[in-house]
């Protein structure tokens, strides 16, 4: 009997380990800056130029949406975004926002992600923030970004889709 117990509790742990890892992963990407436009500079492009990229996770994909990077979360997600450079000189990320997409109901609306983005966080070169995909929704973040040796900042702006099957 014992022996018995002992194997269903095995096969539990082990059916359940695989959400256990999963819940707990972080989604690890880079933001590559390839082409720095300080805010001040008036152009008719002012945002940063970046490749995205991010290691391979569960319950999120990396893909492009007319132009843009987007995150598309299935579920609750922590988030670790790195700021790098393909030109040698040093950015860091100063601060994180987010702004709602379309036109959300009433009941919906979360205009500055505060609902639905919880934990940010800026520090070194890393950002990171909780999503805590509650219902299907769209946001454009922003990443305020300084060149180190100029001190001129600018605007990185990826999207974060949730889409949560129903």
């Amino acid at each position: 009997m014992r022996t018995f117990l002992l194997r269903i509790a095995a096969l539990a742990f082990l059916a359940l380990t695989p959400a256990l890892i999963q819940a707990g992963e972080v989604v690890k990407a880079t933001l590559t800056i390839t082409k720095f436009r300080p805010l001040a500079v008036a152009t008719t492009t002012s945002y940063v130029d970046a490749d995205v990229a991010m290691t391979p996770h569960p319950t999120v994909r990396l893909v492009t949406r007319e132009s843009m990077p987007t995150f598309v979360c299935k579920t609750a997600t922590d988030f670790e975004i790195t700021i790098a450079s393909s030109d040698g000189r040093a950015y860091r990320p100063l601060s994180v926002s987010f702004q709602q997409l379309g036109s959300p109901t009433t009941a919906a609306k979360d205009p500055s992600g505060e609902n639905t983005f919880a934990s940010r966080a800026v520090s070194g070169n890393t950002v990171n923030f909780h999503c805590r995909a509650t219902r299907n929704d769209s946001f454009e973040f922003f990443i305020v970004v300084q060149e180190v040796a100029t001190g001129n900042i600018g605007l990185i702006d990826p999207l974060v889709e949730i889409e949560i099957d129903e």
